[in-house]
């Protein structure tokens, strides 16, 4: 993922915003990565991060109609505890573009009005709610913005390969990482990674994070286990078959250097997505599936899915 975008989640994740659902930024960060990935698919795009009086933006750009101008935002307004969606861009008809250009604009304008929900207002602009339990996919939207951009009608465009490698070497925001001091192991949420990801065995796995509470509560509700441990802030272990789970908050300067990691920008990113075997492999799955967002991928027939908590850690829950 863009550099740009990473340090938006990063800038995001740190703000306090009192009676902020974790598990709406969870779900926005989430959304942040998978628009982001298929957006820079298209060769001559880019991510620029807004700041205002509300809260900040991640503004989506690319050329079009000969110009560079932004496509459509996902916006943090910490002011009113909300995550948005907003797009086209509001502006477009002042920016000079020809008449394919607006045109083009306008059929977007209808295709996210269709396919959004929670939106608000009939002008130039959806502007819809990301808050709540029902999370958009915004994947087709962002494709379908892309191929309408200058040099995308072909189809999508590889994406270059410094810059995904880069992408697998950076690491996860703050609150949306996985440490692991006791496994080699690693996880990512990249959607469109995980299916093919490679996937370990281990015996030991520790989860940080920035809300352990949530955590532990999404852990305890799709292995249906209460951990063994639990402190007042959360952080607890999970004693499973073979794997001891710790959910705990995040690792502070000097665990890092511990841990041979003298900054956040050196922790391991793209890796090892965890496997852990549970002996009730349905009611598991069934559960995951009951919150909704939960579950990134599966495959019944081969008794395997992965899972996706609300800090971002994704593990491959497989029949013991």
């Amino acid at each position: 993922m863009d550099e740009v975008a990473e340090r938006f989640l990063e800038e995001e994740a740190v703000v306090k915003v009192p009676g902020l659902d974790p598990l709406d930024r969870a779900r926005f960060g989430r959304l942040v990565r998978q628009c982001a990935s298929n957006w820079l698919l298209h060769p001559r795009v880019g991510l620029r991060v807004t700041r205002g009086r509300y809260g900040m933006a991640l503004q989506f750009e690319g050329p079009l109609g000969g110009k560079v101008i932004s496509l459509f935002s996902l916006r943090a307004l910490h002011k009113a505890k909300e995550y948005r969606f907003v797009g086209p861009n509001p502006d477009r008809k002042r920016l000079d573009l020809d008449t394919k250009s607006l045109e083009g604009l306008e059929r977007l304008r209808d295709l996210f009005e269709a396919l959004l929900s929670g939106k608000e207002g009939a002008g130039e602009t959806i502007n819809a709610l990301l808050n709540g339990t029902r999370t958009p996919d915004l994947v087709p939207l962002v494709e379908e913005t892309r191929r309408l951009l200058d040099g995308g009608h072909d189809g999508p465009a590889p994406a270059p390969v410094r810059s995904r490698k880069r992408a697998a070497l950076r690491p996860r925001p703050v609150g949306e990482r996985l440490a692991l001091p006791e496994s080699s192991s690693n996880a990512s949420t990249d959607v469109d990674a995980l299916p093919t990801a490679p996937t370990a065995r281990v015996s030991g796995l520790r989860l940080a994070c920035s809300d352990p509470k949530a955590v532990t509560d999404f852990w305890a509700r799709v292995l249906k286990t209460r951990p063994e441990e639990r402190d007042d802030e959360g952080q607890s272990v999970f004693v499973l078959e073979g794997v001891t789970l710790r959910v705990t908050r995040e690792l502070d300067k000097d665990e890092r250097r511990a841990h041979g990691w003298n900054s956040p920008s050196k922790v391991p990113g793209f890796g090892l997505v965890p496997t852990l075997g549970v002996s009730d492999f349905d009611l598991c799955l069934r559960r995951a599936r009951r919150m909704k967002t939960a579950v990134v991928s599966e495959d019944v027939k081969a008794r395997r899915f992965v899972v996706s908590d609300p800090a971002g850690h994704a593990m491959e829950i497989t029949e013991a």
